[in-house]
């Protein structure tokens, strides 16, 4: 046991992530397990956030929608979890075509500016939250026809 107690709480944290990822790895030989689950259930909250107005969070949650299916797609590939919410760098990875590496490039950002309030708001966040939720869909949607 570490004398650090700072220490001690990150092994115990980092043994809990690995733990984490081993069972997702485990619940589906493809290695899509829970991921693909939370990535559909995001997409559902979109619409749900988008239909009663909560415009930020219908972005937020379509941009987690893809990246926790391209998260599971790469788990699927690669057998490991990419740490990150770099949705454009998932999608290269993955060899998405062009144009959702595009719409990946617009979902991205909702990642930080529906969630830190010093970020300059975004204008006809309707407009946009309705334009995200199509972009995940489209996303969502190609990542499905590749099970």
């Amino acid at each position: 046991m570490s004398s650090n107690p700072r220490g001690t709480l990150d092994d115990e944290w980092s043994r809990k992530k690995t733990k984490s990822l081993a069972l997702i790895l485990m619940r589906d030989e493809r290695g899509r397990g829970d991921v693909v689950e939370e990535s559909l259930k995001d997409l559902d909250t979109a619409r749900q956030l988008l239909d009663m107005g909560n415009y930020e969070g219908a972005a937020f949650f379509a941009q987690q929608s893809a990246e926790k299916g391209l998260k599971a797609l790469h788990i699927d590939r690669f057998k490991e979890l990419k740490r990150t919410h770099d949705l454009v760098l998932l999608a290269g990875a993955l060899g998405l075509p062009e144009r959702l590496i595009d719409l990946c490039k617009e979902l991205g950002p909702a990642y930080i500016y529906t969630r830190y309030p010093d970020v300059v708001p975004v204008e006809n966040i309707e407009e946009v939250s309705k334009e995200l939720l199509g972009h995940a869909e489209e996303i969502v949607k190609w990542i499905g026809e590749r099970r």
